[in-house]
């Protein structure tokens, strides 16, 4: 059985710590090139977005706190064993590539001031932070306050600086994307990877004290306090520097937010910038690995997953399922086209959000008098109508999404094809 150790702060920083470290120390550059002065807008559509998923999650982790979280939320919904495990599935793999994905970023701020083989950089700070991750939760919360500080800090202190240079005239709201709306969508399903901290929350349901009221309001503080942060930084980002600096400077591989620092502050506040950078792009790694192993536990409580992934630690964490999700994201790591991967990964995501939001719909209608500590506001005939908007979104981005690349659409669903067959084999396994 796994350890309460997290209060309501604690468990707001353990939101704020993968978001914040994801969506502007790796993506922003990357989402700048594709949106121009627009990225703020984008992450604006990213923030509602999350927004309106979140109080479903807020609504189901009130009713039921359980590690596996979409898995589960949706068995209690629809009773269906295929279509849990394969959410399941989806976020295993989205975490598995989030955690890999920003060891690549982590990499680029460690070769700025210590030149190292890519590959080895990210390899071995994935191995670190999975040994972090296992010796308890405890230290991994201590770092992960530590690392939220200073990436927090390091933003405010580039947002004020930014403020402070220029007057208001200077911010650029312009909605004119060098790429068009594609591009600017593009963008938005880009930086919506960031948000998907309040996910990770919910798997750690089991070690959050007085969970029933503490979960549904950290992730609604987590995304709002985030959401505010992005949009400002942004609007610094963009206005600091030109689109063409952008580009190049992702085309070089540097921290594009450490060489807008370095427009306000100099070569000292751009150094800083890497250091927070680092701590980040850890910080991001380290939560994303406790999102896969709590939610591999969690599958394996209902016999999901081999029993043996129950196994804990003497400091009360899924010792085996944390070796297992680190040894996936080191082996991830020698994937040629990890960028594809992770965008097949979000997509996948989008499915879970939209059987997510289908089952606050579904739970409302099938057990009304169940208990909620939390509940959606805005209902007509007791159908929130806040989840019925996400799923419409959602759907909308998917289908510019694949519309756009039909590669994408091919790898979602032999994602999808390979989590039915392992739910065939685990099934004949377990003989549920």
């Amino acid at each position: 059985m796994l350890k309460r150790q997290l209060g309501l702060w604690q468990t707001v920083l353990l939101g704020i710590g993968i978001m914040v470290g994801a969506g502007i120390y790796v993506l922003i550059g990357v989402a700048a090139v594709e949106a121009g002065s627009a990225l703020w807008f984008s992450f604006l559509i990213g923030a509602i977005l999350a927004m309106l998923t979140a109080f479903s999650y807020a609504e189901l982790s009130s009713m039921y706190p359980n590690a596996g979280s979409s898995y589960f939320y949706s068995k209690q919904a629809f009773g269906s064993r295929r279509l849990s495990f394969l959410l399941g599935w989806f976020l295993i793999v989205a975490y598995t590539a989030a955690s890999t994905t920003v060891a690549f970023g982590f990499s680029q701020y460690l070769n700025s001031i210590i030149p190292i083989p890519q590959e080895l950089a990210a390899v071995s700070i994935l191995f670190l932070l999975g040994l972090l991750n296992y010796i308890g939760l405890r230290e991994a919360s201590r770092f992960n306050i530590l690392a939220t500080f200073l990436e927090v800090g390091g933003l405010v202190a580039l947002i004020f600086l930014f403020f402070a240079s220029t007057d208001i005239a200077g911010l650029d709201f312009s909605l004119d994307p060098p790429k068009g709306i594609d591009g600017m969508v593009t963008a938005a399903i880009l930086v919506f990877f960031a948000y998907l901290g309040f996910e990770v929350l919910a798997t750690a349901a089991e070690e959050i004290r007085d969970v029933k009221k503490t979960l549904p309001r950290a992730i609604l503080i987590s995304i709002a306090l985030t959401s505010l942060i992005y949009v400002l930084t942004a609007l610094a980002f963009t206005s600091a520097l030109s689109y063409d600096a952008i580009v190049q400077t992702v085309d070089e591989g540097e921290g594009a937010l450490a060489a807008a620092a370095g427009q306000f502050g100099g070569e000292a506040f751009l150094l800083a910038l890497v250091i927070i950078g680092l701590f980040s792009t850890g910080n991001t790694i380290l939560i994303s690995l406790i999102g896969v192993s709590r939610m591999m536990y969690g599958m394996a409580e209902d016999r999901a997953l081999p029993s043996k992934l129950l196994q804990t630690t003497k400091s009360g964490v899924p010792g085996l399922a944390i070796i297992f999700a680190t040894f996936l994201s080191i082996l991830l790591a020698f994937f040629s086209n990890l960028s594809t991967v992770a965008r097949i990964s979000v997509s996948g995501m989008f499915m879970i959000f939209i059987f997510d939001n289908l089952s606050v719909i579904a739970l409302r209608l099938k057990k009304p008098e169940h208990e909620r500590q939390f509940k959606i506001p805005f209902s007509i005939a007791n159908i929130p109508l806040l989840p019925v908007l996400s799923v419409l979104f959602i759907i909308s981005l998917l289908i510019l999404e694949f519309a756009s690349d039909q590669t994408l659409l091919l790898g979602f669903l032999a994602l999808a094809a390979t989590g039915l067959i392992l739910n065939e084999s685990e099934y004949r396994l377990t003989g549920d």
